[in-house]
């Protein structure tokens, strides 16, 4: 089965928030399986915008993959964990870019 995590203004305004509930993209349906907090990843200033997060095996083709990876520590620390434990993933994906 097909799951998401979803922002709240995705939540809110497409399937009301609610875990458990279904999010219909397509021809595709996924169930959401969690709402997180909202993320800033280009400008912190901006309002954020509404999203979802699939799980690398999901059936979607949207193009290139971004990783989002939350840290206590400095991002530039967790650099090369993050690209061994893509490669033990799947050793053919390639790595196009690292924005610590």
């Amino acid at each position: 089965m097909p799951v998401t995590i979803v922002v709240p203004q995705l939540g809110e305004s497409v399937v009301e928030g609610t875990v458990g509930k279904w999010l219909k993209m397509d021809s595709l349906t996924f169930q959401i399986v969690g709402v997180i907090t909202d993320a800033q990843d280009h400008d912190l200033r901006a309002k954020p915008v509404r999203r979802a997060y699939f799980s690398y095996l999901s059936p979607l083709e949207a193009g290139p993959l971004r990783l989002i990876v939350r840290t206590r520590d400095g991002p530039a620390a967790v650099v090369s964990v993050v690209r061994r434990e893509i490669v033990a993933q799947d050793a053919h994906l390639a790595i196009l870019s690292i924005d610590p």
